[in-house]
């Protein structure tokens, strides 16, 4: 099972603002990067917190965000619970082979009790195919805020994911 939504990958739309990604996601920089800050529909998973590594694009810092409010404004007690994106200058992260040029993210997905009350993740969590988190007792994968979220995600105007990872027995509880 795969632990995180993403990594994605963003192929960014031709007018960039603020960010150049320089090379593949697997050998590449990031030159002058948005940072993905924390707020109250946003969080960094704890366990991916040290080091800063949440810099990105700004398509894909921007559609991160707006996607977690679309969540937020749906499901009020909503928060994203975001991991890795890249370094401010791009280049290696230890345990990933991208992460290197500001177009992927590791996005946690949304957790339940089993009676619906959000859970908040501390780190990437997987889950069995009816949906248990497979070592989290009394965590289930919430399947309509995930799903809010990938919709935003991909609909969103101004950024063009390429590809979302995730283990297949979820992505048919998606579909």
């Amino acid at each position: 099972a795969v632990a995180a939504l993403f990594p994605a990958s963003l192929r960014p739309v031709a007018s960039l603002r603020l960010g150049k990604s320089i090379g593949s996601p697997t050998e590449g920089k990031l030159i002058g990067g948005a940072h993905l800050r924390e707020a109250p529909h946003l969080r960094i998973l704890p366990s991916h917190a040290a080091g800063d590594v949440r810099w990105g694009v700004e398509p894909l810092v921007q559609a991160i965000d707006r996607a977690a409010r679309a969540v937020r404004a749906k499901y009020p007690d909503s928060v994203a619970s975001i991991g890795h994106l890249s370094r401010a200058g791009g280049g290696e992260i230890d345990r990933h082979r991208s992460h290197e040029s500001g177009r992927d993210a590791d996005i946690a997905f949304y957790v339940r009790s089993r009676n619906g009350k959000t859970l908040i993740p501390d780190a990437l969590t997987q889950f069995r195919e009816n949906g248990a988190a497979a070592h989290w007792k009394g965590a289930f994968f919430d399947d309509a805020k995930t799903w809010t979220f990938i919709q935003s995600l991909v609909s969103d105007p101004q950024a063009r994911v390429t590809h979302i990872f995730i283990a297949s027995h979820l992505r048919r509880r998606l579909l």
